[in-house]
Protein backbone atom coordinates (compact mmCIF):
# COMPACT_ATOMS: atom_id res chain seq x y z
CA UNK A 1 0.00 0.00 0.00
CA UNK A 2 1.02 3.18 -0.55
CA UNK A 3 2.96 6.43 1.42
CA UNK A 4 0.83 9.42 0.08
CA UNK A 5 1.57 12.09 3.25
CA UNK A 6 2.02 15.95 2.62
CA UNK A 7 5.74 16.65 3.19
CA UNK A 8 6.01 18.01 6.59
CA UNK A 9 6.46 22.14 6.44
CA UNK A 10 9.89 23.50 5.55
CA UNK A 11 9.38 26.31 7.82
CA UNK A 12 7.02 24.65 11.02
CA UNK A 13 7.59 26.86 14.13
CA UNK A 14 6.56 26.42 17.69
CA UNK A 15 3.01 24.15 18.62
CA UNK A 16 5.60 22.20 20.94
CA UNK A 17 2.86 21.92 23.29
CA UNK A 18 -0.16 20.21 21.00
CA UNK A 19 2.81 18.08 19.76
CA UNK A 20 3.90 16.88 23.15
CA UNK A 21 0.33 15.97 23.44
CA UNK A 22 -0.26 13.91 20.07
CA UNK A 23 2.92 12.18 21.38
CA UNK A 24 1.44 11.75 24.75
CA UNK A 25 -1.81 9.88 22.91
CA UNK A 26 -0.30 7.94 21.24
CA UNK A 27 2.06 6.34 23.76
CA UNK A 28 -1.32 5.57 26.05
CA UNK A 29 -3.40 4.47 22.47
CA UNK A 30 -3.16 1.65 20.40
CA UNK A 31 -5.64 3.85 17.50
CA UNK A 32 -5.79 6.97 18.27
CA UNK A 33 -8.57 9.27 16.41
CA UNK A 34 -7.32 13.18 16.95
CA UNK A 35 -9.22 16.04 15.41
CA UNK A 36 -7.40 19.29 14.99
CA UNK A 37 -9.53 22.17 15.01
CA UNK A 38 -9.61 25.67 14.49
CA UNK A 39 -9.64 28.51 11.87
CA UNK A 40 -8.68 28.35 7.76
CA UNK A 41 -4.65 29.41 7.82
CA UNK A 42 -4.31 28.41 11.25
CA UNK A 43 -1.51 25.46 10.64
CA UNK A 44 -4.29 22.39 11.39
CA UNK A 45 -2.72 20.93 8.31
CA UNK A 46 0.87 21.83 8.83
CA UNK A 47 1.11 20.48 12.69
CA UNK A 48 -0.84 17.04 11.40
CA UNK A 49 1.75 16.79 8.47
CA UNK A 50 4.78 17.81 10.86
CA UNK A 51 3.55 15.24 13.85
CA UNK A 52 2.96 11.95 11.08
CA UNK A 53 6.17 12.70 9.59
CA UNK A 54 7.96 12.32 13.08
CA UNK A 55 5.95 9.06 13.85
CA UNK A 56 5.51 7.42 10.78
CA UNK A 57 8.43 4.62 11.46
CA UNK A 58 5.10 3.64 13.79
CA UNK A 59 2.78 2.71 10.90
CA UNK A 60 4.72 1.31 8.05
CA UNK A 61 2.13 -0.26 6.15
CA UNK A 62 0.50 2.76 4.29
CA UNK A 63 -0.11 6.25 4.88
CA UNK A 64 -2.94 7.43 3.29
CA UNK A 65 -4.18 11.37 2.73
CA UNK A 66 -7.23 13.46 1.06
CA UNK A 67 -8.88 16.29 1.20
CA UNK A 68 -12.57 15.86 2.50
CA UNK A 69 -13.24 19.69 1.74
CA UNK A 70 -12.75 19.77 -2.13
CA UNK A 71 -16.09 18.93 -3.65
CA UNK A 72 -14.34 17.14 -6.02
CA UNK A 73 -12.62 14.75 -4.29
CA UNK A 74 -13.60 10.70 -3.57
CA UNK A 75 -11.65 9.85 -1.11
CA UNK A 76 -12.55 6.09 -1.09
CA UNK A 77 -11.11 5.42 -4.82
CA UNK A 78 -8.85 8.14 -4.47
CA UNK A 79 -6.86 5.63 -1.48
CA UNK A 80 -7.88 2.14 -3.73
CA UNK A 81 -6.20 4.54 -6.88
CA UNK A 82 -3.48 4.87 -4.82
CA UNK A 83 -3.10 1.15 -3.55
CA UNK A 84 -3.32 -0.01 -7.07
CA UNK A 85 -7.24 -0.96 -7.84
CA UNK A 86 -7.26 0.67 -11.77
CA UNK A 87 -10.60 2.59 -12.58
CA UNK A 88 -12.01 -0.28 -14.04
CA UNK A 89 -11.94 -2.52 -11.14
CA UNK A 90 -13.72 -0.52 -8.69
CA UNK A 91 -16.54 -2.44 -6.97
CA UNK A 92 -19.87 -1.36 -5.77
CA UNK A 93 -19.31 -0.78 -3.01
CA UNK A 94 -15.76 0.75 -2.76
CA UNK A 95 -15.97 1.57 0.93
CA UNK A 96 -15.80 -2.90 1.74
CA UNK A 97 -12.76 -3.39 -0.30
CA UNK A 98 -10.80 -0.22 1.36
CA UNK A 99 -11.83 -1.41 4.36
CA UNK A 100 -10.98 -4.86 3.81
CA UNK A 101 -7.50 -3.09 2.62
CA UNK A 102 -6.14 -1.39 5.31
CA UNK A 103 -7.51 -4.50 8.37
CA UNK A 104 -5.34 -5.10 10.54
CA UNK A 105 -2.53 -2.82 8.99
CA UNK A 106 -0.36 -0.42 10.83
CA UNK A 107 -1.57 2.78 8.38
CA UNK A 108 -2.01 6.52 9.54
CA UNK A 109 -4.53 8.51 7.80
CA UNK A 110 -4.84 12.00 7.26
CA UNK A 111 -8.22 13.57 6.60
CA UNK A 112 -7.81 17.23 6.21
CA UNK A 113 -10.86 19.90 6.38
CA UNK A 114 -13.84 17.61 7.12
CA UNK A 115 -16.93 19.06 7.30
CA UNK A 116 -18.81 16.34 9.06
CA UNK A 117 -18.56 12.98 10.64
CA UNK A 118 -20.50 11.63 8.22
CA UNK A 119 -17.55 12.05 6.22
CA UNK A 120 -15.12 10.57 8.14
CA UNK A 121 -16.03 7.56 9.48
CA UNK A 122 -16.66 5.26 7.01
CA UNK A 123 -12.37 6.01 6.56
CA UNK A 124 -11.02 5.26 9.56
CA UNK A 125 -8.47 2.46 10.07
CA UNK A 126 -9.15 -0.20 12.35
CA UNK A 127 -5.38 -0.30 13.74
CA UNK A 128 -3.14 2.94 13.11
CA UNK A 129 -4.12 6.00 13.58
CA UNK A 130 -6.36 8.54 12.38
CA UNK A 131 -5.72 12.49 12.20
CA UNK A 132 -8.64 14.73 11.16
CA UNK A 133 -8.44 18.61 10.30
CA UNK A 134 -11.45 20.51 10.65
CA UNK A 135 -12.91 24.10 11.94
CA UNK A 136 -15.15 22.49 14.09
CA UNK A 137 -14.55 19.84 16.52
CA UNK A 138 -17.40 17.00 14.42
CA UNK A 139 -17.86 15.35 17.60
CA UNK A 140 -16.42 12.15 16.53
CA UNK A 141 -16.77 9.67 19.35
CA UNK A 142 -13.40 8.34 20.87
CA UNK A 143 -11.68 11.53 19.13
CA UNK A 144 -8.85 13.20 20.95
CA UNK A 145 -10.00 16.92 20.49
CA UNK A 146 -6.79 20.04 19.88
CA UNK A 147 -7.62 23.71 19.26
CA UNK A 148 -4.84 24.80 17.51
CA UNK A 149 -4.96 28.58 18.82
CA UNK A 150 -3.02 31.40 16.43
CA UNK A 151 1.03 31.53 16.99
CA UNK A 152 2.15 33.92 19.82
CA UNK A 153 3.68 36.69 19.31
CA UNK A 154 7.06 34.99 20.09
CA UNK A 155 6.28 32.35 17.84
CA UNK A 156 4.99 34.53 14.42
CA UNK A 157 8.71 36.83 15.13
CA UNK A 158 10.82 33.13 14.99
CA UNK A 159 8.64 32.58 11.88
CA UNK A 160 9.41 35.78 10.08
CA UNK A 161 12.62 35.82 10.96
CA UNK A 162 13.46 32.41 9.72
CA UNK A 163 11.61 33.76 6.46
CA UNK A 164 13.71 37.05 6.14
CA UNK A 165 16.61 36.59 8.22
CA UNK A 166 18.21 38.96 10.01
CA UNK A 167 15.90 41.96 8.91
CA UNK A 168 13.72 41.42 11.72
CA UNK A 169 16.39 41.94 14.15
CA UNK A 170 17.17 45.34 12.05
CA UNK A 171 13.60 46.55 12.31
CA UNK A 172 12.34 45.01 15.31
CA UNK A 173 9.13 48.07 15.62
CA UNK A 174 8.16 47.18 12.40
CA UNK A 175 7.99 43.27 12.93
CA UNK A 176 6.20 43.72 16.02
CA UNK A 177 3.63 45.37 14.35
CA UNK A 178 3.94 43.35 11.13
CA UNK A 179 3.06 40.30 12.98
CA UNK A 180 0.46 41.59 15.63
CA UNK A 181 -1.27 42.99 11.42
CA UNK A 182 -1.01 39.05 10.44
CA UNK A 183 -3.07 37.75 13.71
CA UNK A 184 -1.04 34.86 14.71
CA UNK A 185 -2.12 33.19 11.45
CA UNK A 186 0.64 31.04 9.65
CA UNK A 187 -0.73 31.48 6.59
CA UNK A 188 -1.07 35.36 6.31
CA UNK A 189 3.02 35.11 7.89
CA UNK A 190 3.97 32.89 5.09
CA UNK A 191 2.24 35.05 2.68
CA UNK A 192 3.96 38.63 4.12
CA UNK A 193 7.21 36.54 4.57
CA UNK A 194 7.40 35.37 1.00
CA UNK A 195 6.81 39.19 -0.18
CA UNK A 196 9.73 40.67 1.82
CA UNK A 197 12.05 37.48 0.96
CA UNK A 198 11.73 38.02 -2.66
CA UNK A 199 12.26 41.55 -2.67
CA UNK A 200 15.70 41.20 -0.47
CA UNK A 201 16.01 45.49 -1.21
CA UNK A 202 12.04 45.72 0.02
CA UNK A 203 12.48 46.85 4.36
CA UNK A 204 10.08 45.87 6.73
CA UNK A 205 8.82 48.92 7.16
CA UNK A 206 7.87 49.46 3.51
CA UNK A 207 5.84 46.26 4.01
CA UNK A 208 4.20 47.45 6.87
CA UNK A 209 3.19 51.05 5.39
CA UNK A 210 1.51 48.87 1.85
CA UNK A 211 -0.41 46.68 4.90
CA UNK A 212 -1.79 49.71 6.55
CA UNK A 213 -2.34 51.65 3.15
CA UNK A 214 -4.86 48.06 2.43
CA UNK A 215 -6.02 48.00 5.78
CA UNK A 216 -4.96 44.52 6.55
CA UNK A 217 -5.63 43.47 9.81
CA UNK A 218 -6.35 39.47 9.94
CA UNK A 219 -8.19 38.01 12.78
CA UNK A 220 -8.02 33.96 11.86
CA UNK A 221 -11.62 33.80 13.93
CA UNK A 222 -12.57 36.04 10.60
CA UNK A 223 -12.02 34.71 6.79
CA UNK A 224 -13.10 38.19 5.71
CA UNK A 225 -10.08 39.86 6.99
CA UNK A 226 -8.30 38.10 4.82
CA UNK A 227 -9.40 39.21 1.33
CA UNK A 228 -7.11 42.85 1.78
CA UNK A 229 -4.08 40.78 1.99
CA UNK A 230 -4.94 38.38 -0.54
CA UNK A 231 -5.92 41.71 -3.08
CA UNK A 232 -2.18 43.40 -1.74
CA UNK A 233 -0.75 39.91 -3.09
CA UNK A 234 -2.26 39.87 -6.18
CA UNK A 235 -1.97 43.38 -6.89
CA UNK A 236 2.05 43.07 -6.69
CA UNK A 237 2.65 39.47 -8.65
CA UNK A 238 3.75 39.69 -12.03
CA UNK A 239 1.15 39.79 -14.93
CA UNK A 240 1.64 36.00 -15.57
CA UNK A 241 1.99 34.66 -12.11
CA UNK A 242 -1.44 36.21 -11.16
CA UNK A 243 -3.01 34.86 -14.10
CA UNK A 244 -2.10 31.54 -13.48
CA UNK A 245 -2.80 31.34 -9.90
CA UNK A 246 -6.62 32.70 -10.90
CA UNK A 247 -7.02 30.03 -13.32
CA UNK A 248 -5.27 27.19 -11.66
CA UNK A 249 -8.04 27.61 -9.01
CA UNK A 250 -10.32 26.04 -11.79
CA UNK A 251 -8.65 22.98 -12.02
CA UNK A 252 -11.27 20.09 -10.18
CA UNK A 253 -9.55 18.12 -7.21
CA UNK A 254 -7.69 18.72 -4.73
CA UNK A 255 -3.94 19.34 -6.41
CA UNK A 256 -2.78 19.66 -9.67
CA UNK A 257 0.89 18.94 -11.70
CA UNK A 258 2.08 21.26 -14.60
CA UNK A 259 0.31 19.83 -17.14
CA UNK A 260 -3.25 20.41 -15.84
CA UNK A 261 -2.06 23.68 -15.19
CA UNK A 262 -1.03 23.94 -18.98
CA UNK A 263 -4.48 23.24 -19.61
CA UNK A 264 -6.37 25.73 -17.37
CA UNK A 265 -3.72 28.28 -18.47
CA UNK A 266 -3.01 27.40 -21.98
CA UNK A 267 0.65 27.66 -21.96
CA UNK A 268 3.30 25.22 -22.67
CA UNK A 269 3.95 23.65 -19.91
CA UNK A 270 7.84 24.11 -19.31
CA UNK A 271 6.83 27.74 -18.98
CA UNK A 272 3.88 26.96 -16.58
CA UNK A 273 5.83 24.83 -14.59
CA UNK A 274 8.35 28.10 -13.88
CA UNK A 275 5.02 30.06 -12.51
CA UNK A 276 4.27 27.15 -10.35
CA UNK A 277 7.52 27.06 -8.68
CA UNK A 278 7.85 30.69 -7.44
CA UNK A 279 4.08 30.81 -6.45
CA UNK A 280 4.90 28.04 -4.14
CA UNK A 281 8.12 29.83 -3.28
CA UNK A 282 5.65 32.50 -2.54
CA UNK A 283 3.70 30.50 -0.10
CA UNK A 284 0.43 31.31 -2.32
CA UNK A 285 0.95 27.33 -3.37
CA UNK A 286 2.36 24.28 -1.62
CA UNK A 287 3.79 21.01 -2.75
CA UNK A 288 1.80 17.77 -2.89
CA UNK A 289 3.30 14.30 -3.36
CA UNK A 290 4.27 13.62 -7.05
CA UNK A 291 5.24 16.97 -8.40
CA UNK A 292 1.79 18.00 -7.71
CA UNK A 293 0.80 21.39 -5.74
CA UNK A 294 -2.07 22.41 -4.05
CA UNK A 295 -4.29 25.31 -2.89
CA UNK A 296 -4.48 26.66 0.94
CA UNK A 297 -8.29 26.70 1.14
CA UNK A 298 -8.71 30.18 2.02
CA UNK A 299 -6.31 31.09 -1.19
CA UNK A 300 -8.13 28.86 -3.62
CA UNK A 301 -11.44 30.38 -2.84
CA UNK A 302 -10.19 34.07 -3.15
CA UNK A 303 -8.38 33.29 -6.53
CA UNK A 304 -11.75 31.66 -7.70
CA UNK A 305 -13.81 34.92 -6.86
CA UNK A 306 -11.41 36.77 -9.66
CA UNK A 307 -13.98 36.88 -12.30
CA UNK A 308 -12.32 37.63 -15.61
CA UNK A 309 -13.50 36.99 -19.16
CA UNK A 310 -10.94 34.48 -19.67
CA UNK A 311 -12.75 31.82 -17.41
CA UNK A 312 -14.84 30.43 -19.82
CA UNK A 313 -12.32 29.98 -22.08
CA UNK A 314 -10.12 28.25 -19.01
CA UNK A 315 -13.17 26.21 -18.23
CA UNK A 316 -13.88 24.79 -21.72
CA UNK A 317 -10.16 23.79 -22.65
CA UNK A 318 -10.76 21.66 -18.88
CA UNK A 319 -13.61 20.09 -19.58
CA UNK A 320 -12.17 19.32 -22.97
CA UNK A 321 -9.03 17.73 -20.97
CA UNK A 322 -11.16 15.64 -18.76
CA UNK A 323 -12.62 14.57 -22.22
CA UNK A 324 -9.66 13.25 -23.35
CA UNK A 325 -8.44 11.30 -19.95
CA UNK A 326 -12.01 9.57 -19.65
CA UNK A 327 -11.74 6.96 -17.85
CA UNK A 328 -8.25 7.18 -16.52
CA UNK A 329 -9.17 10.46 -14.55
CA UNK A 330 -10.49 10.20 -11.01
CA UNK A 331 -14.54 9.84 -10.86
CA UNK A 332 -14.35 12.74 -8.50
CA UNK A 333 -12.99 14.67 -11.08
CA UNK A 334 -14.70 13.93 -14.01
CA UNK A 335 -17.85 14.04 -11.72
CA UNK A 336 -17.01 18.08 -11.40
CA UNK A 337 -15.25 18.85 -14.97
CA UNK A 338 -19.01 16.97 -16.06
CA UNK A 339 -20.63 19.81 -13.57
CA UNK A 340 -18.55 22.01 -15.12
CA UNK A 341 -19.93 21.47 -18.86
CA UNK A 342 -23.39 21.14 -17.58
CA UNK A 343 -23.07 24.07 -15.58
CA UNK A 344 -21.76 26.31 -18.72
CA UNK A 345 -24.40 24.88 -21.55
CA UNK A 346 -21.74 22.28 -23.34
CA UNK A 347 -23.98 19.42 -24.27
CA UNK A 348 -20.90 18.38 -26.78
CA UNK A 349 -18.84 17.24 -23.41
CA UNK A 350 -21.73 16.73 -20.78
CA UNK A 351 -22.63 13.97 -23.05
CA UNK A 352 -19.28 12.38 -23.56
CA UNK A 353 -18.02 13.27 -19.91
CA UNK A 354 -20.91 11.35 -18.81
CA UNK A 355 -20.03 8.45 -21.00
CA UNK A 356 -16.47 8.09 -19.03
CA UNK A 357 -18.11 8.37 -15.57
CA UNK A 358 -20.65 5.60 -16.31
CA UNK A 359 -20.17 2.96 -13.74
CA UNK A 360 -17.87 5.05 -11.63
CA UNK A 361 -18.24 7.01 -8.31
CA UNK A 362 -21.13 5.89 -5.93
CA UNK A 363 -24.34 5.79 -8.11
CA UNK A 364 -26.40 8.39 -6.65
CA UNK A 365 -23.87 11.08 -7.44
CA UNK A 366 -24.06 9.70 -10.92
CA UNK A 367 -27.76 9.73 -11.61
CA UNK A 368 -28.10 13.62 -12.00
CA UNK A 369 -24.75 13.65 -14.51
CA UNK A 370 -26.21 10.76 -16.24
CA UNK A 371 -29.43 12.20 -16.92
CA UNK A 372 -27.62 15.27 -17.91
CA UNK A 373 -25.57 13.87 -19.96
CA UNK A 374 -28.41 11.47 -22.06
CA UNK A 375 -30.23 14.75 -22.97
CA UNK A 376 -27.45 16.20 -24.13
CA UNK A 377 -26.97 13.36 -26.55
CA UNK A 378 -30.67 13.61 -27.18
CA UNK A 379 -30.66 17.36 -28.16
CA UNK A 380 -27.10 16.78 -30.52
CA UNK A 381 -29.29 14.30 -32.27
CA UNK A 382 -26.75 11.17 -30.80
CA UNK A 383 -28.98 8.35 -30.24
CA UNK A 384 -26.12 5.82 -29.94
CA UNK A 385 -24.43 7.51 -27.45
CA UNK A 386 -28.15 8.35 -26.03
CA UNK A 387 -28.87 4.64 -26.00
CA UNK A 388 -25.76 3.69 -24.15
CA UNK A 389 -26.05 6.76 -21.28
CA UNK A 390 -29.69 5.80 -20.75
CA UNK A 391 -28.20 2.07 -20.33
CA UNK A 392 -25.53 3.48 -17.88
CA UNK A 393 -28.19 5.66 -16.37
CA UNK A 394 -30.42 2.41 -15.87
CA UNK A 395 -27.64 0.91 -13.80
CA UNK A 396 -26.99 3.59 -11.54
CA UNK A 397 -30.91 3.83 -10.33
CA UNK A 398 -30.82 0.13 -9.42
CA UNK A 399 -28.06 0.52 -7.90
CA UNK A 400 -29.40 3.41 -5.79
CA UNK A 401 -32.87 1.08 -5.26
CA UNK A 402 -34.70 3.47 -7.69
CA UNK A 403 -36.07 0.19 -9.47
CA UNK A 404 -39.13 1.56 -11.70
CA UNK A 405 -37.20 4.55 -12.53
CA UNK A 406 -34.16 1.98 -13.58
CA UNK A 407 -37.03 -0.30 -15.78
CA UNK A 408 -38.07 3.14 -17.58
CA UNK A 409 -34.70 3.97 -18.69
CA UNK A 410 -33.54 0.17 -19.53
CA UNK A 411 -36.67 0.13 -21.68
CA UNK A 412 -36.13 3.77 -23.69
CA UNK A 413 -32.52 2.33 -23.87
CA UNK A 414 -33.76 -0.64 -26.10
CA UNK A 415 -36.26 1.56 -28.46
CA UNK A 416 -33.15 3.78 -28.96
CA UNK A 417 -30.54 1.41 -29.92
CA UNK A 418 -32.61 -0.42 -31.81
CA UNK A 419 -33.75 3.19 -33.72
CA UNK A 420 -29.67 3.52 -34.49
CA UNK A 421 -28.92 0.20 -35.38
CA UNK A 422 -26.52 -0.19 -32.26
CA UNK A 423 -27.11 -4.17 -31.42
CA UNK A 424 -24.98 -4.83 -29.04
CA UNK A 425 -26.93 -1.98 -26.95
CA UNK A 426 -29.98 -3.22 -27.87
CA UNK A 427 -28.46 -6.67 -25.50
CA UNK A 428 -26.83 -4.32 -23.02
CA UNK A 429 -30.40 -3.16 -22.49
CA UNK A 430 -32.47 -6.08 -22.33
CA UNK A 431 -30.08 -7.84 -20.40
CA UNK A 432 -30.68 -4.74 -17.67
CA UNK A 433 -33.96 -5.03 -17.30
CA UNK A 434 -33.17 -8.90 -16.45
CA UNK A 435 -31.04 -7.41 -13.89
CA UNK A 436 -33.41 -4.81 -12.90
CA UNK A 437 -35.88 -7.71 -11.98
CA UNK A 438 -33.93 -9.98 -10.26
CA UNK A 439 -31.94 -7.02 -7.80
CA UNK A 440 -35.92 -5.35 -7.07
CA UNK A 441 -36.41 -9.30 -5.97
CA UNK A 442 -33.82 -9.46 -3.11
CA UNK A 443 -34.33 -5.82 -2.30
CA UNK A 444 -37.66 -6.76 -1.25
CA UNK A 445 -36.68 -9.74 0.60
CA UNK A 446 -37.64 -12.30 -2.17
CA UNK A 447 -35.23 -15.18 -3.55
CA UNK A 448 -34.61 -14.06 -7.66
CA UNK A 449 -36.91 -16.78 -9.48
CA UNK A 450 -34.85 -19.32 -11.83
Amino acid sequence: MPRRLPPPPALFTARRHELARLDAWLATDRTPLVVLTGPGGIGKSALAAQWLDGVRDRFPDAALHTDLGDPASDPVEDFLRASGVPAHRMPDDPVLLYRALVARRRVAVLLDDAKSAEQVRPLLPDAGVAVVTSRSPLGLDGARVVEVPPLGPDSSLELLERLVGSRVVAERPAAEELVRRCGGSPLALGIVGARLAAGSARTLAAELCALRAEGVAVDPTDAGTTEPLFDLVRSGLPARHARALRLCALLPGPSFDAVGAAVATGEPECRVAALLADLTEWNLLTDAPDGRHRYHALVRAQARQVRVAEHEAARRRIAEWYVVLGRSAPAGELRAAARMAIRSGWPDLVWRLGEALAGRCRADARVPVLEAAADAARRADDRAAQARLTVALADARTRSGRFAAAVRAATEAVLLADRAGDTVTVARAMRRVGRIAVAARRASGHPPVG
